[in-house]
């Protein structure tokens, strides 16, 4: 299993480091934007740096309450798929911010256009209720994993999405879209307990219903505050795993495929 998650997703600690993140808050993630992308915010308004209107937005928002979705840089899913994922949204009252790119078939890295990819008005309509924050094609995923609103990822599962979301104590709603992420997504779930699937793959067979059910599953029910509990522990062993290392000057990824299989071990007891 260790090799196996070093190679998942491209995996390389060496764009991860230790950061403060406000007031009290070290946290460890990527040194860089998710692609690449100027970053302004992750070091929220005690540094004295302009604050990303995401995290202003998050700001606003009761602890654990907001839902982060974020398919990563490369992937995308289907028109249908995106348009049963929003209505899903809408219906389940959960407040959320959704980085966007074009559906499969169109440019990823075109123009969004959300009269002919979303319902009718519904970004209006999620912004006058400040239920939903609607983001062009990037966004500060560590700032935005960071802040104590954020209380769950939906993600493809990429590793280093992987790694971020449960550095963070922030457990997952798994989409994965290719290669590792299936993999990924069933580990989360099935022998970590910090993840649920929605769908598999960019056409994935899912309708609002299922989109609402899930989403208040995990942000509201007792499965979800299970969830969130492991996540923490799981965040707690992996911050301590790369101080120590940090302190050792040792092989980070070495301390990242222990404490994952720790926290493997520790959860299948519990299970």
């Amino acid at each position: 299993m260790s090799h196996y998650m070093r190679a998942a997703d491209g995996f390389d600690d060496r764009r991860y480091t230790l950061q403060h993140v406000g007031g009290n808050r070290t946290q460890w993630g990527r040194s860089t934007p998710i692609d690449g992308s100027p970053d302004s915010v992750y070091y929220g308004r005690e540094a004295g740096v302009e604050v990303d209107p995401c995290i202003e937005w998050l700001e606003s928002h009761r602890p654990a309450s907001v839902l982060y979705i974020s398919f990563g840089s490369e992937n995308t899913i289907g028109a249908s798929q995106m348009m049963a994922l929003a209505e899903g949204l809408e219906a389940s009252l959960v407040a959320f911010i959704w980085v966007v790119r074009p559906p499969l078939g169109f440019d990823m890295n075109g123009e969004f256009e959300a009269d002919r990819w979303l319902p009718d008005g519904f970004e209006a309509r999620m912004a006058e209720k400040r239920r939903g924050f609607v983001v062009r094609r990037w966004a500060p995923q560590i700032g935005i994993l960071s802040n104590k609103a954020t209380g769950g990822f939906l993600s493809h599962c990429g590793w280093n999405s992987v790694m971020e979301s449960l550095s963070r104590g922030v457990p997952l709603i798994g989409w994965p879209v290719a290669s590792e992420q299936f993999y990924n997504s069933m580990m989360m779930e099935e022998e970590m307990g910090v993840g649920m699937e929605m769908a598999r793959g960019p056409m994935g067979d899912v309708d609002a219903a299922k989109v609402e059910r899930v989403v208040r599953m995990v942000m509201e029910g007792e499965k979800g505050n299970d969830m969130k509990n492991r996540a923490a522990r799981c965040g707690e062993m992996i911050r301590a795993a790369m101080e120590e290392e940090g302190k050792k000057k040792g092989s980070s990824v070495r301390a990242i495929d222990e404490v994952f299989e720790l926290a493997l071990r520790k959860s299948l007891e519990m299970n």
